[in-house]
C-alpha cells in the first residue's frame, strides 16, 4: 500500500517495540507523523493515549476517520501576548 496518512486508522503489530509498550495487536488512528534524519514515526492514538510508532510497527486499513471524530471539531484561539515595549 502506500505511505501512512494523517487520520488514517492502523492495525498495531505484535512487534518488540509495540509489545514493550503494550500496544501489540490493537488498532488505533494516526494523529501525528514527524521523519527525521529520513526516519519516519507516526503518533498513533490508542484508547485516548498517544503512542509514538514507526512504519514497521504499523499496517494499513484502507479506513480512515474525519478530523473532527478526534478533536471534536472545536478550535482553540490564542492571541499574543502583548508587552508594554512591544510596538504596536
Amino acid at each position: 500500500m502506500s505511505e501512512i496518512d494523517f487520520y488514517e486508522i492502523v492495525r498495531v503489530l505484535n512487534t518488540d517495540d509495540s509489545a514493550a509498550l503494550g500496544v501489540g495487536n490493537t488498532h488505533g488512528v494516526v494523529v501525528g507523523i514527524s521523519e527525521e534524519a529520513g526516519e519516519r514515526k507516526y503518533a498513533v492514538l490508542i484508547g485516548g493515549t498517544t503512542y509514538i510508532l514507526g512504519p514497521s510497527d504499523l499496517a494499513q486499513t484502507g479506513k480512515k476517520v474525519d478530523r473532527e471524530t478526534i478533536y471534536g471539531g472545536d478550535i482553540a484561539h490564542v492571541l499574543p501576548e502583548r508587552y508594554s515595549d512591544d510596538e504596536p
